[in-house]
């Protein structure tokens, strides 16, 4: 039900969600991805973050990573995305304490999951039409560790200019 406050992707109704999106799926622009089961995981498989049409969903997050890399892959999307601003922050969190932040731009590494369309760093991981026939699609974002040979413990997200990324 559209804004009952109760979730299914941005809460906008039954058709207009992302139920459609294959979570057997793993590759999406070339890039390996797992999706968590929502079988398994409280009928839950993305993570949905609060902005100014949805102020209820969750703020922040982190995720454990226990590993060195050299780039750092993102698979997202974004609603009532703004045309230019930042709409997030990754935090790059180290085993030394220390911390580097990516800002996510909606220029160019995220745009709408509505007619997605490809951007600088924001390439189209997966699209379709959904229950109502709106094309609609993530993105598969690419961005370099400004710290490679430190070990990342985890990854947390802090909100852009009053809007975030789903």
């Amino acid at each position: 039900i559209d804004g009952d406050k109760k979730g299914g992707w941005t809460d906008q109704g039954a058709k207009n969600d992302l139920s459609v999106f294959p979570l057997e799926q793993k590759m999406f622009a070339g890039m390996e991805f797992k999706i968590i089961d929502p079988d398994t995981n409280g009928g839950k498989s993305c993570m949905m973050f609060k902005g100014p049409e949805r102020d209820y969903f969750i703020e922040k997050a982190q995720i454990k990573a226990g590993k060195k890399a050299k780039y750092i892959y993102i698979l997202h999307s974004s609603a009532w995305t703004p045309p230019k601003g930042v709409a997030g922050r990754i935090n790059i969190n180290y085993s030394d304490k220390t911390t580097e932040t990516i800002p996510v731009s909606t220029e160019k590494d995220v745009g709408e999951w509505w007619g997605a369309d490809e951007l600088e760093n924001g390439k189209i991981g997966w699209f379709a039409s959904n229950k109502g026939g709106t094309y609609v699609g993530v993105f598969v974002s690419k961005y370099s560790n400004p710290r490679p040979e430190k070990l990342i413990d985890n990854f947390s997200s802090s909100p852009g200019s009053g809007y975030f990324t789903e």
